[in-house]
């Protein structure tokens, strides 16, 4: 697929690719990720997909926030 393309923008871009994931995997089984750098080459900063992975979550359960941007990534790598 070749969404981020640059020049598009991000949340809407990542829309898709996010709302699959989620849909595939739930919240349980989903860790924030990028892929800084290279998410330089589709014409997004780091801070772009930040707001973009948070406009697309926007619609969730804080509970369910949560576990997406931290609780999984501590639990799956045993961070305490």
């Amino acid at each position: 697929i070749q969404t981020c393309k640059p020049g598009s923008n991000p949340t809407e871009a990542l829309r898709p690719i996010i709302s699959h994931t989620l849909d595939c995997f739930g919240v349980q089984r989903v860790i924030f990720a990028s892929d800084w750098p290279v998410c330089n080459l589709g014409g997004f900063n780091l801070k772009q997909w930040v707001e973009a992975a948070l406009a697309n979550t926007s619609d969730l359960r804080h509970a369910d926030r949560r576990r997406i941007f931290h609780d999984n990534a501590r639990r799956a790598y045993r961070l305490g």
